[in-house]
């Protein structure tokens, strides 16, 4: 939750062309996340999606089955909160962060309305 709630807080912060591409592991027990540019998230006719590569970022995958809290592999973002894990978001992805600012309400309704499901999900199954 931690790292979705950084995101959330990068979009706050008016980095709200910044998406996340979700995915499981094959085994179906980890999940994976890409951060790109919104506009490099396709949704095929048939439903599939897909990433492009049309803005020149860094790469920025996380599998919570390799580097479980050690968000993107950072040993030193293991006990930042999401506050602390947005600014290094920032700084460490430059490139995307500058490519991701502007408004996108429609992607960050989307988000906030997520996230608040994934917390009341957290805390019904607690």
């Amino acid at each position: 939750m931690r790292l979705l709630n950084a995101i959330h807080e990068l979009h706050r912060q008016g980095f709200q062309n910044l998406a996340c591409f979700f995915s499981k592991s094959p085994s179906g027990f980890h999940w994976r996340l890409t951060l790109k540019h919104f506009d490099d998230i396709y949704i095929e006719p048939s439903g599939d999606i897909k990433m492009l590569n049309r803005y020149d970022a860094e790469q920025t995958s996380h599998s919570s089955g390799q580097n479980g809290n050690d968000y993107f592999g950072w040993d030193d973002a293991k006990n930042s909160n999401a506050y602390q894990l947005s600014e290094l978001i920032k700084r460490r992805f430059p490139r995307l962060l500058s490519s991701c600012k502007g408004d996108n309400f429609q992607y960050t309704g989307w988000f906030v309305y997520m996230l608040g499901q994934a917390e009341q999900e957290m805390t019904w199954s607690t």
